[in-house]
């Protein structure tokens, strides 16, 4: 059985996502599953919907700059809140002084990280898998937005859609 995935990102690279959805849609459908774009910016997490069931939040590459880990740990947090999930949160390691930073900053938003190995056969460089498990009582730290002044764009907008195989 397919997945139903949303996937997010900020408004400015919605039609790169929506041709990546258009070439793997048939796929996925073929499979039993769906795919659907929805804006999320983490400094108006709040504003998120979360209507709807969940059941994982994969999260892959999403810090490489210290100047994100507030806002996306923020967003997580909240998220796995609201619907009550774990997420897989993939980390390429690309500068010193950002993956330490990050993964304490998990810890003390209240997730319990465990180090996940890939699959047999997969070779990745640089790169680090946690599954992530808001512990019960940590309260949302989404209370406020992150001024956009301390934010800068948080993808690569010359990255060309690409079909999954």
């Amino acid at each position: 059985m397919g997945a139903h995935v949303t996937l997010t990102d900020l408004p400015v690279l919605r039609d790169r996502v929506d041709r990546n959805i258009g070439l793997n849609a048939p796929s996925v459908a073929e499979a039993g599953g769906t795919l659907a774009f929805q804006t999320l910016d983490w400094n108006r997490c709040s504003e998120w919907n979360t209507q709807g069931p969940m059941d994982l939040i994969i999260a892959t590459d999403c810090v490489w700059h210290t100047s994100f880990i507030i806002p996306f740990v923020a967003t997580l947090h909240r998220l796995c809140a609201a619907y009550g999930c774990p997420a897989l949160v993939a980390h390429k390691i690309r500068y010193p002084g950002v993956g330490e930073p990050f993964f304490e900053a998990l810890r003390a938003a209240g997730f319990e990280l465990e180090l996940q190995a890939c699959p047999e056969g997969v070779v990745v460089r640089d790169c680090v898998v946690w599954h992530a498990c808001l512990l019960p009582g940590s309260g949302p730290p989404c209370s406020e937005p992150v001024p956009e002044t301390e934010l800068t764009a948080t993808t690569n907008p010359m990255s060309t859609p690409q079909k999954l195989s």
